[in-house]
């Protein structure tokens, strides 16, 4: 299953898009001396995420409290940066590997990047969907066994928003993977 970018868009991502990515690697950041200095905590106990994210109420607490709980790691924010600022060197890497053949291949593709808000009016939407469709289509051809499952109430969140589709993505992989362990030794 594959939730997340092709090397080939890391690698070509347009200016708009970089000074995004800066944007949030700049964000992380803050949050991670946020997390330090327990801004982070305090606007957990406040429930701040469930503000910024209404769909987390869904979740039970013994679910939610460990997701919560790590945004508070100082540990969290710093992965999540280097995610960000190593996307070239990984867009590298995977070059290397262009060609799954067989191995089934799941790609959730949400409604948007973003929901539509006030916060995301200053960021290029626009552009961002652009590049995750494009994506989605490259993603697409590693395969021979892919498949492509919409997830059409969600942002990048899928996970969140529509975690059904995840289960389904899950369930589609285990199930071609089977196939292709009982040809083998079928």
């Amino acid at each position: 299953m594959h939730y997340g970018l092709h090397e080939k868009a890391m690698l070509t991502m347009p200016i708009q898009l970089k000074s995004l990515k800066l944007f949030f690697i700049s964000g992380f950041v803050m949050s991670i001396l946020g997390s330090a200095f327990g801004i982070i905590r305090l606007l957990r106990f406040c429930h701040i995420f469930k503000l910024m994210k209404p769909e987390l109420k869904q979740y039970p607490p013994a679910v939610l409290t460990p997701v919560t709980r790590s945004f508070c790691r100082p540990k969290h924010w710093m992965t999540m940066c280097r995610e960000l600022w190593n996307l070239d060197q990984s867009g590298r890497q995977l070059q290397e590997a262009n060609d799954l053949g067989n191995l089934p291949l799941a790609s959730i593709k949400s409604q948007s990047f973003f929901k539509p808000s006030l916060l995301t009016r200053l960021t290029p939407l626009r552009s961002a969907n652009r590049l995750r469709d494009k994506i989605h289509i490259d993603l697409m051809q590693l395969s021979a066994v892919s498949k492509q499952l919409s997830a059409h109430n969600s942002s990048h969140f899928v996970w969140i928003d529509e975690s059904e589709v995840m289960v389904a993505a899950v369930e589609w992989v285990l199930a071609h993977q089977s196939e292709k362990s009982k040809e083998r030794h079928g």
